[in-house]
């Protein structure tokens, strides 16, 4: 799965935003969870300009 890369604060927003802890958004930009809950950072991440980094695993 992809990495989500975001600006400095963002995670803190998100952590903020969904009322969660820093390792479950960790997690979830870094691609390690795949709940409804990490879904849904995913998406506002990327929709507050976050970017997908595809990761090669040849």
């Amino acid at each position: 799965m992809a990495k989500i890369l975001v600006a400095n604060g963002e995670k803190v927003f998100l952590k903020k935003y969904f009322n969660t802890t820093y390792p479950t958004v960790r997690d979830a930009l870094n691609g390690k969870t795949n709940s409804s809950l990490a879904k849904k950072i995913r998406y506002v991440a990327i929709k507050r300009g976050g970017m997908e980094q595809i990761i090669n695993t040849k």
